[in-house]
């Protein structure tokens, strides 16, 4: 049986990252290689940096798939699943301070797609991309964003905003929370 002792702090980092990412969506080594990348960025003092290069899917690194290949050989990973000792093992480090930065790193993403994600990447490092055989597809894929001042907006109040892409979004302020209560494409005219 291991535990977290045994781990490396990239091991125990890449261990939680592909936790927070299956809590989301599925995933496949592509976009753990993205998430590594994109929170060593985000929170560089909470996991060791890999050293990335230009790749054929973009930013890569061996280490990265070497640690979640010793991962899965010590049964904390099934594919990329989380198995029940992989849980255990982060209840062990869920309170430990480079967890603590992932996590809060985790929290400015959380409301990015998968492919939210890899725009942001290709956009911000491009000489991590110029061997990539999807950046064509990526850079015609255009992020939805908006801009809200939420200073403005008062505790309980609804509000209807217009994205870049032209959908329209309806926002509520509760406790400093800024929640989506409703989405349309645009098209049904603004509520």
């Amino acid at each position: 049986m291991v535990d977290a002792e045994d781990l490396t702090t990239s091991q125990r980092a890449i261990l939680f990252i592909v936790a927070k990412l299956g809590e989301r969506f599925a995933i496949d080594k592509l976009y753990v290689q993205k998430a590594v990348f994109l929170i060593s960025k985000l929170a560089p003092d909470s996991i060791p940096i890999f050293d990335y290069e230009p790749n054929k899917m973009g930013m890569y690194s061996p280490d990265v798939n070497l640690t979640l290949q010793r991962e899965q050989d010590l049964g904390l990973i099934e594919g990329l699943k989380i198995t029940t000792e992989g849980q255990g093992i982060i209840k062990q480090i869920h309170n430990t301070p480079n967890i603590k930065q992932i996590e809060e790193a985790f929290t400015s993403i959380r409301d990015l797609g998968r492919f939210d994600i890899l725009y942001l990447l290709y956009n911000l490092y491009p000489e991590f991309t110029v061997n990539s055989r999807i950046s064509e597809q990526v850079e015609s894929y255009k992020l939805q964003s908006l801009t809200i001042d939420v200073a403005e907006l008062k505790e309980g109040h609804t509000t209807t905003h217009k994205t870049d892409k032209g959908n329209i979004i309806t926002i509520k302020k509760i406790k400093n929370v800024i929640n989506i209560i409703d989405y349309s494409d645009g098209n049904h005219g603004e509520n």
